[in-house]
Parts: C-alpha cells; sequence; structure tokens
C-alpha cells in the first residue's frame, strides 16, 4: 500500500509540471481573410505577395512625431507572415503563432506592416522600408493572452476587421491602407545604393565610396543622378553675370528636401545657410539653380554645396 501511495504522489508532481509548462503558451491567431480587410498600397490597390506582416507590442507609448524608423526603436516582435493571394484575392494574410513569451502577458497587440522593394526584410531604421503602417483596436481581443491561463484562455484571434487605431498607414472601410514613408538624407541615398550595387552587393556602396574613380563619392552621384559605375566629370555649374551669380546642378527628384544644402560666405571662414530675398531658387526640368542678385550678396560671395546628413 505503502508504495502504491508514493507512486501516486509522483504522478501528481509529474502532472502539475506539465501544467505550469503549458500556461506559459499563449497563441495569436492574426487574420486578413476574404470578407475582412485587406492590406492596400499606398494607392489603395491590394499589394502583393511578400509583405512583411508582424505581430508584436511595443516597448514605450508612441512618440508625437511618429515614424516607421521611431516604431522600429520601441517595436517588440512575436511573430510575422507575408500577404499572400487567399482565394485569388491578394493583399490577404492567415497566420497562427504559439509563444512561450510571458513578457507579452496582457500587452496590447499591435500590426506593424511594411513593404520594401525585393521584399527585403524590413529593417529597424526603416532606410530599406517604401509603405508602412501600424495598425491596432480598441477591441479586447488585442491584448496578448495571460501567460498564465490554460486552453482556450491562453490563445486569442484577431483580424483587420477589427482595427480601429492606425498610424503612418490609415484604415478604410474595405482596407488596411499603407502611407508612404518620408525617408530621410541617410535611408533615401540607401535605396537609391541597393539599387545601384545589387548585383555586387555592399563592395564599394558606401556614400564615400567612389567606384569609377572619377572624383565623385557615390553620395553626390546619387545627388546628380549620375552613374556611380561610369566616369563623369562633376555636373555642379557656376553661372556668373552682370547682375548676379547662380548656382545649378541637376537634381535626383527621389532625393527629400535637405539632402544637400548651399552655403555662403564672405571670408570663407564663417558659412551660413542663405535666407530671405538673398537669393531664389529655381526647379527646371530635373535641376535646381540658385540665384544670388549682386546687390544683396556684398563685395565678396564664396558659394559651396555640401551634404549636411555626411556631417
Amino acid at each position: 500500500m505503502g508504495r502504491w501511495l508514493s507512486g501516486w504522489a509522483f504522478l501528481l508532481l509529474g502532472g502539475s509540471g506539465v501544467n505550469d509548462s503549458l500556461a506559459g503558451m499563449m497563441t495569436v491567431d492574426f487574420t486578413a481573410q476574404p470578407g475582412q480587410r485587406f492590406v492596400a498600397d499606398v494607392r489603395g490597390e491590394a499589394v502583393p505577395a511578400g509583405v512583411h506582416v508582424a505581430v508584436g507590442a511595443l516597448a514605450g507609448p508612441l512618440p508625437q512625431q511618429i515614424s516607421c524608423a521611431a516604431v522600429g526603436v520601441l517595436w517588440q516582435p512575436f511573430a510575422e507572415t507575408l500577404t499572400r493571394s487567399l482565394a485569388s484575392q491578394a493583399g490577404r494574410f492567415s497566420a497562427a503563432a504559439a509563444r512561450d513569451r510571458p513578457e507579452f502577458s496582457q500587452q496590447k497587440i499591435y500590426l506593424l506592416i511594411r513593404q520594401t522593394a525585393g521584399g527585403e526584410v524590413p529593417r529597424a531604421d526603416a532606410s530599406n522600408v517604401l509603405a508602412w503602417g501600424l495598425y491596432s483596436s480598441h477591441e479586447a481581443a488585442w491584448l496578448f493572452p495571460d501567460a498564465e491561463a490554460l486552453a482556450p484562455g491562453n490563445a486569442t484571434l484577431i483580424t483587420s476587421s477589427e482595427v480601429d487605431e492606425a498610424w503612418g498607414g490609415q484604415v478604410s472601410a474595405r482596407a488596411l491602407e499603407l502611407g508612404m514613408v518620408i525617408p530621410t538624407a541617410a535611408a533615401a541615398y540607401a535605396t537609391w545604393a541597393g539599387e545601384c550595387f545589387a548585383e555586387v552587393g555592399s563592395v564599394g556602396a558606401g556614400p564615400l565610396a567612389d567606384p569609377d574613380q572619377d572624383g565623385l563619392a557615390n553620395a553626390w552621384e546619387c545627388l546628380y543622378g549620375t552613374s556611380p559605375w561610369k566616369a563623369n566629370a562633376s555636373p555642379l555649374a557656376v553661372i556668373p553675370g552682370a547682375q548676379g551669380i547662380g548656382l545649378s546642378f541637376p537634381r535626383n527628384a527621389m532625393l527629400p528636401a535637405g539632402y544637400e544644402q548651399v552655403e555662403m560666405s564672405s571670408t570663407l571662414t564663417s558659412w551660413v545657410v542663405p535666407e530671405g530675398d538673398s537669393f531664389s531658387m529655381f526647379g527646371e526640368a530635373g535641376a535646381v539653380r540658385y540665384y544670388f542678385p549682386r546687390a544683396a550678396r556684398g563685395p565678396r560671395l564664396f558659394l559651396r554645396l555640401v551634404l549636411p546628413w555626411l556631417r
């Protein structure tokens, strides 16, 4: 009898260990199936297969200036899937993930959707992200399950149709619509370099490298829209005149404002950014021209074109 009771006690302890293990698992099903909202690009059309859909939480409150890169700093990943076609409808996803991640317990669930060129894995700094959206909901299901709960309390199902909060993108009656990423200068350069150096990888792709050895570093080739593989003279031109002086150069239309900057000086030791009526700027067929009238510039004027993001 004593041996039987001892064995029974052992079985009870073993069962308790299994239950503790199961209690740590939580499952999240996340879907945008036919009949629910699909994922749309910035034009409102269904995204192609391969757009990254991530489920996770945020490590802190969202900043006032919300950007894809700012969200990337706070992002805590739980699971990820890719958009695909379901029932011949594009922009859909349906996935389930089970994780032993008690730190997610009862945190708010977010969907982070990012579209990249060529389906690359999104970088945390968003340098290769073309469009994005962060979505959540006030529905009770949009909390990670209690890590101590047993089935079915350790699982939740969230759908795109429940979304009522959006950042970066927006929500329409039919879709979770992605918003265009406003690139930084460095991010815009990274996108350009990724295209120009796709066949050779990162070799010679740095902004200060000069693979064609024409004296123009890659960052300047990016500004002017010239090839980093074909030697050419600098297209920057100074245009003198009796009434003033001009500075002209072709400009890559895909670059954000602030990629380059014109500075002026009368001493060559102190440089300032021109303001007010000291100059005029004209955009003409892919080129930019700065004009400095003689009356506003004083007896001497020196100009230079710089890339402030490389300083």
